[in-house]
Formats: structure tokens, sequence, C-alpha cells
């Protein structure tokens, strides 16, 4: 009885657990939880006590995965708050580009005729 309800659990965590691994984005970590998963599904045993320390294993495991997943989105995100400015040679055209993650960017242009009718230049250590 208590097996069978260490198997469903097991099963339920089990999904979880692949979900999270195929939104890990890097390769190598991927392939790491990869590994640790198919150590978890090579626990066979018909002792209660094993899938009971299987299935606290695999809880452990799904925060190790669930931090892992949230930590690669917040540097992904952040490193995609980087905007990009360039200023032509003559001061004439501007074009500033933001990335969007998962969904592309922003890209805004500015050209003028004459650069010094109404243009504030950033300071040389400045960004726009």
């Amino acid at each position: 009885m208590a097996g069978e309800l260490y198997e469903s659990e097991f099963k339920k965590d089990l999904e979880k657990a692949l979900t999270l691994i195929s939104e890990i984005s890097d390769k190598t970590q991927q392939r790491s939880a990869i590994k640790w998963m198919n150590k978890i599904l090579s626990l066979k045993s018909e002792d209660p006590q094993v899938k009971k320390n299987r299935n606290c294993f695999l809880k452990y495991y799904l925060n190790l995965l669930k931090n892992t997943v949230d930590r690669i989105t917040v540097e992904t995100k952040e490193r995609s708050l980087d905007v990009l400015t360039q200023w032509s040679p003559d001061k004439r055209t501007y074009v500033a580009i933001k990335p969007l993650p998962s969904e592309g960017a922003l890209i805004y242009m500015a050209v003028a005729d004459d650069p010094s009718q109404g243009w504030d230049f950033p300071k040389p250590n400045e960004t726009a």
C-alpha cells in the first residue's frame, strides 16, 4: 500500500522534473540534469523505505532544478536589459536597440538634417 503511494508520488514529481529539465537552456546543465534523473530512475526496489528515500531525494532535486531554471531566467533577463546606442560620426543619426527576451527588440532611430537644431548630445562618458 505505502509502496503504491510512493510510486504515484514519484510519477508526479518525475513529470515536474522532466518539464523543468526541458526549460534549462544551457545544454551542459541540461545533460547533467538528465544524468542525475537517470540515476534516480535506476533506483528500482520494492522496499517502501527505498522508495521513500528515492522520493525525498527527487523532491530535493526538484528544488535544485527550479532554482537553476529561475537563476537562468533572471540572468537572461538581466543580460537582455542592456541597450545598445550608436551615433553616426556626423551626429545626424541616432539609433538605440533594446532586446526583448523571446519577443524581439525595440528599435528607435532618429535622423536630422542639421544636428545643431535641438539634439541633446550625451557627454563622452554617458550613454543615451
